[in-house]
């Protein structure tokens, strides 16, 4: 007995590792046999009536006033029905009143059981079961104010919209849904055998030190990058369809078709088809960009020129995804892969930039690797996103500014170079992060090869960066100038308002804050989609507390920043946060509501390498260094994230 427990004192790592891959198995067949399994009860097909986006109108409805409207659907037996409104005032309430000309069914909401996006009410038994061909909604203010997301474009049949028996041009945005019919159990088997084949050869290489913790974290990054581009299906990810057509247009270039207009965007007819007939929902049943659009070659090539816009013409952060689309184009492929091989592209390409990065950075390699394992993170890489490049892009910045800080060598005028080339090809595309930019002020003056090369060459950078962003985003500038929410007429905040009223408006950010700190959190860990799947919040502590470890310092690391260098660090991480609040009140925020709409955590992941500078200090010290155990922890917590993801999704 004695030898058995030398045995698992002398290889503990070993054997915790082993319990871990047991209990992801153990929790996969768990969540098969309960979930995956059992497809009675996963909300998957969602029919949206009136159109996606709850930002192209608004119709308000005050206290006293009645909304009806009506639809025509389809003979389908609908499980929930959901709508986008948001409340004006804090004590709004409301009845929504669903009928189909037999039964009916009330229920009463107030401000605070309003989601961001989709509200959704579960439909009674009666109405379940009826088939429904009409459906009446009604809208019944009895306090306060809200507004109702609208789509003015959108003819649907048979529908008349009224306020007050007064007839109004627009159309409520609803989302119904019925439950899967299909559960989807040899994905998810796939995937679960791939996961925990993968936890075993991660701790094979990690026992055996086959690759650099650099190495390690890539070979992670790609497996999860990998999962994420299978679980999540093709413009899911926030934007992404908006994004694809920015791609497309980059590819355009790349293959020499400059005929492309702002809003007539040219395509493969067949990618056309593709992109009009997907959804972002998450809970779309067969998911139907897929059904029909997943031959391995297309039969059609032909190039027409749509109705559709490109998103931006950032060509940059573009590159990658529409060089593996032109790829796609020219091999043939059909819509489907082509659009699979743009997001590998530009996948590839942030892996490889965090891989560099955490080639380079003198100290702080598990911080970086912790902050680019984070699930919502993943699921960002995975996509057609300029979001991945930015990520990738301001991790490189980040380690090349503390490699020159901190390297044996001075700063001669080729790393000056460098660093100026990294500054210009990512700063601009999202100004927001131009604070982590701002790291170049802590670089001693004494690392420079000719001192007085220190002021000249940070002057100089700072008038480029400000020159470039100038440039590429002058297009955008009516953003900051419109006093209306992007896309729409609803009258939002103006920069005139928000410089006139400082006020008011550090009121609200506070509000902001401790309404929605939770939320960012949350939101920064493992909120999918068009956030209408989460996981629940036991998965998400963990990762605060990984992160937590990966930024104090260790054992032979260089001594920390003195106390003024991290309070500017931390004040950095502030001007990041500001101007992301700053950019989403003028942009998507409309005039009466109490908090800024639209943060999401996603949003501050780029900057948390500033709170690790801040966060790490001398007082705390990790004697041993236990980088790879985090490492492989973080594979382990992820592969419950993505079991659990793929058993709701499939």
């Amino acid at each position: 007995m004695n030898k058995f427990f030398d045995f698992l004192e002398k290889n503990k790592g070993v054997v915790l590792a082993v319990l871990a891959v047991l209990i992801v198995a153990v929790v996969s067949f768990g969540v098969y046999k309960l979930d995956v399994a059992n497809d009675a009860e996963t909300l998957v097909k969602s029919n949206t009536i009136g159109g996606i986006t709850s930002i192209n109108d608004q119709i308000e409805i005050k206290k006293g006033q009645t909304l009806e409207q009506n639809y025509k659907c389809d003979s389908i037996n609908y499980k929930q029905i959901g709508f986008v409104a948001n409340a004006v005032t804090e004590d709004a309430e409301f009845e929504v009143i669903i009928s189909d000309g037999k039964q009916t069914q009330r229920q009463t909401f107030k401000a605070g059981q309003l989601s961001w996006g989709y509200t959704y009410l579960d439909l009674d038994d009666t109405l379940k079961t009826s088939a429904q061909k009409q459906i009446k909604m009604t809208f019944v203010i009895k306090e306060g104010c809200i507004v109702v997301s609208a789509n003015k474009t959108v003819d649907i049949e048979n529908s008349v919209c009224t306020v007050d028996l007064e007839e109004v041009s627009t159309n409520v945005v609803i989302d119904m849904r019925t439950l899967k019919g299909e559960s989807g159990a040899t994905k998810y088997i796939v995937i679960a055998i791939a996961t925990i084949l993968f936890l075993v050869a991660v701790l094979f290489i990690i026992k055996h030190k086959l690759l650099s913790i650099a190495g390690i974290t890539a070979v992670i990054l790609s497996f999860f990058v990998i999962i994420c581009l299978f679980v999540f299906p093709p413009f899911t990810v926030p934007d992404e369809a908006a994004h694809f057509r920015s791609v497309y247009h980059v590819s355009n270039m790349i293959m020499f078709d400059f005929d492309d207009k702002q809003d007539a965007l040219r395509m493969r007819e067949c990618d056309y088809k593709y992109l009009m007939s997907s959804s972002n929902s998450l809970y779309h049943q067969s998911y139907v960009s897929e059904k029909g659009y997943d031959e391995v070659f297309a039969d059609n090539t032909q190039v027409i020129t749509t109705d559709r816009g490109y998103m931006t013409n950032k060509t940059i952060p573009h590159f990658a995804g529409g060089l593996g689309l032109s790829v796609a184009r020219v091999v043939g492929l059909g819509p489907y892969w082509s659009f699979m091989l743009a997001r590998i592209f530009n996948a590839a390409l942030c892996v490889l930039m965090v891989y560099f990065a955490m080639r380079i950075i003198p100290f702080g390699k598990i911080a970086i690797a912790a902050i680019a394992l984070l699930p919502i993170n993943l699921h960002i890489i995975a996509s057609c996103s300029y979001d991945a490049f930015t990520f990738g892009g301001v991790v490189l910045m980040f380690a090349y500014i503390l490699y020159l800080m901190y390297d044996t060598k001075n700063i001669d005028w080729k790393r000056l170079l460098i660093l100026a080339l990294i500054i210009i090809a990512v700063v601009p595309q999202k100004v927001v992060y131009i604070g982590v930019a701002g790291l170049v002020l802590l670089i001693p003056k004494d690392k420079f090869v000719k001192p007085k090369w220190h002021f000249a060459f940070k002057c100089a950078l700072g008038v480029i960066a400000v020159a470039s962003i100038l440039i590429l985003q002058g297009a955008n500038s009516d953003k900051v100038v419109s006093n209306t929410v992007t896309n729409s007429t609803t009258e939002g905040f103006g920069i005139s308002y928000v410089l006139s009223h400082p006020v008011e408006m550090m009121r609200m950010l506070f509000k902001t804050i401790i309404e929605q700190g939770d939320f960012y959190v949350k939101s920064m860990i493992s909120f999918f989609g068009w956030f209408e799947f989460q996981t629940p919040w036991f998965m998400a502590i963990p990762y605060v507390v990984v992160l937590c470890l990966a930024f104090m310092r260790k054992s032979g690391e260089p001594k920390v920043m003195g106390l003024a260098q991290r309070s500017y660090s931390l004040m950095l991480f502030g001007v990041v946060f500001l101007l992301i609040e700053l950019l989403l009140l003028l942009d998507h925020t409309y005039s009466g509501s109490q908090i800024i709409l639209g943060v999401q955590g996603r949003y501050f992941i780029p900057a948390l390498p500033l709170l690790f500078l801040f966060l790490r200090n001398n007082t705390i010290e990790l004697k041993q260094n236990f980088d790879t155990k985090l490492l492989y922890l973080l594979s382990v917590l992820n592969s419950g994230i993505f079991i659990y993801s793929c058993s709701k999704i499939v």
